[in-house]
């Protein structure tokens, strides 16, 4: 009769235990196709933010305003203050 419990609860162990597993398994996949998604939206950011730094750069050296606009910095991020007046109006 003991022997019987044993094997019935062994056997119950290992049914929980691989429901676990698959459950576990299931989560894993989820998070590693978040995981993807995200390394992808990075991807995608850093690509947008190369793009915009190297507009800026081109834009600053093409451009014959650059002379009047003032370089400040905020928190260690660059910006530019361009006076208005500068401005030809057919490039508004």
């Amino acid at each position: 009769m003991k022997r019987v419990l044993v094997v019935v609860g062994i056997i119950t162990i290992m049914v929980f235990t691989l429901s676990s597993f698959s459950v576990l398994r299931s989560r894993i996949v989820s998070l590693e196709n978040k995981v993807q998604a995200l390394e992808t939206q990075l991807k995608v950011c850093q690509a947008i933010k190369e793009y915009s730094s190297i507009q800026l750069q081109s834009l600053l050296q093409k451009s014959n305003m650059n002379k009047n606009w003032q370089k400040k910095e905020f928190n260690g991020i660059p910006y530019y203050v361009v006076p208005m007046h500068h401005i030809p109006k057919n490039s508004l």
